[in-house]
């Protein structure tokens, strides 16, 4: 996997999609498959794997199902029987990183099998409805986290969250 992007903080990004620039760029009806390879990413420790990576574009996705964006699996189970996903800290099913707030709006789909986060949304006006997020279970090496938001306007409703969670004997942080 090769690096595709590069993150408002400087991080190199491989993503399987990636749309920098662009405006009202739509993705529909597709499936967009990570297939487990974060561990094979260019770009060394800082480096992050991304299903679908927006960065300063305007659009969205409709209908569009993410899967499959982190390393091999560790090995094992949650107590509620999903495979446990690695410690490192990469993996975003859906990552919209703008500077000067492009619209962005995802309809329907959904993400699962992600690593560390469903979807990370910096400095977009958002509109994310009816779409169906499935963590990995109660974790015991990476704590997930569903949508993250930071610097941020618009509307997040109508979503299904289940499966995020943390089981570790550590005290972590998401």
């Amino acid at each position: 996997v090769v690096q595709t992007g590069t993150s408002s903080r400087g991080e190199p990004i491989n993503a399987v999609v990636t749309v920098t620039n662009g405006a009202n760029v739509t993705i529909k009806n597709v499936t967009v498959d990570g297939d487990g390879r974060a561990n094979t990413i260019d770009g060394g420790g800082s480096a992050d794997y991304a299903g679908v990576f927006y960065r300063n574009a305007s659009g969205g996705l409709e209908d569009v199902a993410i899967t499959g964006v982190r390393d091999l699996y560790a090995g094992g189970t949650t107590v509620d029987g999903f495979d446990l996903v690695s410690g490192m800290q990469r993996g975003v099913g859906l990552w919209v990183d703008n500077d000067g707030g492009e619209a962005f709006s995802m309809d329907g789909g959904s993400i699962a099998d992600f690593q560390k986060n469903a979807a990370l949304l910096l400095g977009a006006d958002l509109d994310i409805t009816g779409v169906t997020i499935t963590g990995g279970g109660a974790q015991t090496i990476n704590a997930q986290n569903g949508i993250q938001v930071s610097n941020s306007t618009g509307s997040i409703s109508g979503n299904t969250i289940t499966g995020i969670g943390y089981a570790g004997t550590s005290d972590v942080y998401s």
